[in-house]
């Protein structure tokens, strides 16, 4: 992987591969991703449901449900690999350094304790204050994510709330311990638009005052414009573009992001662009390009030689043999 800054990043992630071993055979979920986080920046995931963000994100997490296991590369947080860690030791940089917001947080959210409680739990855990001081810290995260009333919001449970109250609990959960690292999966998936906007504008400020560094997970281009410094493009488990956000909207390279984009509604009357047929199956993909069979300027070395990710422009990198010298 081509480093895109000299600064050291926060979390390089190294030909990531995370597969499931079902019994209809080997699903390569994840296979073979770079990236980085660089400090304090928005890195934004992008791509269709099902082409490995979620699982990218709970890889990092060492949160990777059975029958998936990591099989390759590295996940390095500050230097330090984190798959070369005990169950223990990743327990306790887990909620502390590095924190996610879940999709659904009616899922993630446990319906017999407060939204208070919750709060309390990792900063008494990995804090070591006491449940009093515990409670009084929760209340007021709550109040910091922009909840009115927040110490009649610590004492309602997950149903009592709405569901921009439920992602802001969340959010208020995994920020209570001030991580470096904040993961967002889908953080404003089946909120209204006025409620994603705000979350959305929430998690920018937060980032901010706190200095944290946040990966964004979405299937939004949209989100990704608003929200973010670099962006990451995958497709069918594999990464084909990253750039910053200016770049990757002004002059995307490879032809699954541009038909991203051109499937974007604009206001006018233009024609919407389509890609043609459908995501490969991860349990059989191409031996080559794996957009190769959707590609309309594919060629024949698409067919068996996977490309590499290159460098075309400062920044700006993608794994498309259109671009080969």
């Amino acid at each position: 992987m081509i480093s895109m800054t000299d600064e050291k990043p926060l979390l390089d992630v190294q030909n990531l591969k995370t597969y499931f071993y079902t019994e209809e055979g080997i699903v390569k979920a994840v296979d073979g991703v770079n990236f980085t986080v660089q400090q304090e920046e928005i890195f934004g995931l992008v791509g269709e449901t099902g082409c490995g963000k979620s699982v990218t994100s709970l890889s990092i997490m060492s949160l990777v449900p059975p029958p998936g296991k990591i099989v390759d590369g590295k996940i390095l947080y500050k230097g330090k690999d984190l798959l070369r860690l005990s169950k223990r030791q990743m327990t306790s940089i887990r909620g502390k350094e590095l924190a996610m917001i879940f999709q659904d947080p009616m899922t993630s959210l446990d319906p017999v304790y407060t939204a208070g409680y919750q709060i309390a739990e990792p900063i008494i855990a990995h804090q070591g204050v006491s449940r009093e001081e515990g409670w009084k810290e929760a209340v007021s995260m709550i109040g910091r994510v922009k909840i009115s009333a927040p110490a009649e919001t610590a004492r309602a449970f997950p149903h009592q709330l709405s569901g921009g109250m439920r992602q802001r609990s969340m959010i208020a959960m995994m920020l209570s311990c001030h991580p470096s690292l904040l993961i967002a999966d889908e953080p404003t998936t089946a909120l209204d638009v006025t409620i994603q906007t705000q979350i959305l504008a929430l998690l920018k400020n937060l980032k901010e005052e706190s200095g944290s560094s946040i990966l964004l997970i979405t299937h939004d281009l949209a989100v990704i414009a608003e929200s973010c410094d670099r962006v990451g493009v995958m497709y069918n488990g594999k990464m084909v573009e990253i750039a910053t956000v200016e770049d990757l909207f002004a002059n995307p390279l490879h032809p699954y992001t541009k038909g991203l984009l051109g499937s974007i509604p604009t206001g006018t009357k233009g024609e919407l662009m389509t890609i043609p047929g459908s995501v490969p199956k991860p349990i059989d993909p191409p031996a080559g390009c794996r957009f190769y069979p959707r590609c309309a300027q594919a060629m024949k070395t698409c067919e068996n030689s996977a490309p590499a990710m290159v460098e075309i422009e400062k920044d700006h990198l993608v794994a498309c043999h259109l671009y080969d010298i």
